[in-house]
Order: C-alpha cells, then sequence, then structure tokens
C-alpha cells in the first residue's frame, strides 16, 4: 500500500474510535442526567418533609414529650 493510502486508514481509524468514545461519553451524560433529576425529585421530596415535621415554635415541650404514633 501506498504511505497515503495507509495515512488515510490511520485517519479512518481514529475517527471510528473518537466516534466510540463520544457515544460512550454521551450515554454517561444522560445516565447521570437522570440520576441528577432523581436526585433532585428525592431532595425536594425530604424538604417537603422537613417543611411538614418541622416543630412548632411556640410550644417545643409538646413536640419532643410527644410519642411516636406506633406507642
Amino acid at each position: 500500500m501506498s504511505e497515503l493510502s495507509e495515512e488515510i486508514i490511520e485517519l479512518q481509524s481514529k475517527v471510528l474510535f473518537q466516534d466510540d468514545v463520544i457515544q460512550k461519553l454521551d450515554d454517561v451524560i444522560i445516565q447521570q442526567g437522570k440520576r441528577l433529576d432523581n436526585l433532585i425529585q428525592r431532595i425536594n421530596e425530604l424538604e417537603e418533609k422537613l417543611e411538614q415535621l418541622s416543630f412548632d415554635h411556640s410550644n417545643p415541650a409538646a413536640t419532643i414529650d410527644e410519642k411516636p404514633p406506633h406507642y
């Protein structure tokens, strides 16, 4: 083969490798985006629960002395 032909084959090989890496990185970004969305949703749910559970500042002893519902 000629030198030019070998260089073209090498470039084609590099391009294929780069395409594969780009696809894998894209998959990782999509997966991390989904995980991030799930974590944000979970944080929002926990914030809502925290607001519901925040004790009454006017009578903190009442919330401290309350027994859990299973007692």
